[in-house]
């Protein structure tokens, strides 16, 4: 027998979601506010000729803060946040006209560093290091323009060198 039950909860679910949000959003200026179905704050917003424009923030339905972003023109521009929902910082970087651009770094639920690259215009863009949950550094790269450039180095929990590769313009031309 085929279930439908749940398909069709998270349908309803999901236009009731999208009524609420088309209904806080009608003004084309000033405050736009969206909750869930227990009357807990789902996302908050300010729009300037039908546009985001300013902090932006989206909640989880434990009233946690889920994403904190600044918009000029409708795009992304500033830091932008991500958080868990227990409320650690998960990810933050730097945004310029909705392309992630400058620095960024991802953490663990702990608070642990993760990861830590650059971007420009929403691309890869410099060194990139990802650490294991204890802190130690697990490998680290170099990218141009998003692609893989020059040396990959990758540690183990003990801190050594364990493998190498060169890479060229996004493709690998050498591995130890």
């Amino acid at each position: 027998m085929k279930r439908t039950r749940p398909v069709t909860s998270l349908c309803l679910f999901g236009l009731v979601l999208c009524g609420l949000l088309l209904s806080s959003c009608s003004s084309p200026d000033g405050l736009a506010e969206s909750f869930y179905e227990n009357g807990q704050l789902l996302s908050r917003a300010h729009l300037k000729d039908g546009k985001l424009e300013g902090l932006r923030e989206d909640f989880y339905e434990n009233g946690q803060l889920k994403i904190r972003g600044n918009f000029k023109d409708g795009k992304e521009d500033g830091l932008g946040e991500r958080f868990y929902e227990s409320g650690q910082l998960e990810s933050r970087g730097n945004f310029k006209d909705g392309e992630l651009d400058g620095s960024w770094e991802s953490f663990y639920e702990n608070g642990q560093l993760l990861s830590r690259g650059n971007f420009k215009d929403g691309k890869l863009d410099g060194l990139m290091e990802r650490f294991y949950e204890g802190g130690q550094l697990w490998h680290r790269n170099n990218y141009k323009d998003g692609k893989l450039e020059g040396l990959w180095e990758w540690f183990n929990e003990s801190s050594q060198l364990t493998k190498t590769e060169m890479w060229q313009n996004g493709e690998r031309v050498e591995e130890n």
